[in-house]
């Protein structure tokens, strides 16, 4: 035979475990540090987020100062060129001055060199390269004479040499070439 027992078991009731001052420090513990950790993580937000402004803030003023040293930097470029036309510009000055002083003194030899007495007088001095010639007229060889000595002993002439001599009207007319010390 069969039996069906139709109640029910009786069913285990759940055991309530008792509250222990261990475990409550325990949980204690564990939510302190949790608000602890979520307190640290917070301000470490927070500073970072300050930082970046901060950078931020730094880079945009860098920037301005980078484009205004970019304007700075044009304007030296433009003036260093400008220095330098003006430096070449100068010392073209300078040769052109030091290459006129070569025939000033040229000529300041060659009017020292003339006698004293109006007996000679100078028709052309031509210079090429480091040879000079020179035409005049005299009024007697002693004065063509004369001024070939005194033209070899001045300074920039180091050779003298009488190339035609010619009697014209009384007058003698006479050509030199010079070799010169550079």
């Amino acid at each position: 035979m069969i039996k069906i027992n139709l109640l029910r078991e009786p069913r285990a009731t759940k055991t309530r475990k008792s509250w222990s001052p261990e475990q409550s420090q325990v949980s204690l513990y564990a939510v302190i540090l949790m608000v602890l950790a979520v307190v640290g993580m917070a301000w470490w937000y927070w500073y970072l987020l300050g930082q970046r402004t901060e950078f931020t803030a730094e880079m945009e003023q860098l920037q301005q100062e980078n484009l205004r040293l970019q304007v700075v930097r044009g304007e030296l470029q433009k003036f260093e060129r400008q220095r330098a036309l003006l430096d070449d510009r100068i010392g073209v000055i300078e040769r052109l001055k030091s290459n006129q002083k070569g025939p000033v003194v040229l000529m300041n030899a060659v009017i020292a060199s003339i006698p004293i007495e109006p007996r000679l007088w100078l028709e052309s001095v031509n210079q090429k390269e480091a040879q000079v010639m020179i035409k005049g007229q005299a009024l007697d060889v002693a004065s063509v004479a004369d001024f070939i000595s005194r033209l070899s002993v001045n300074h920039p002439f180091k050779q003298v040499e009488l190339n035609s001599y010619e009697e014209k009207n009384e007058r003698i007319v006479f050509e030199l070439t010079c070799q010169i010390i550079r």
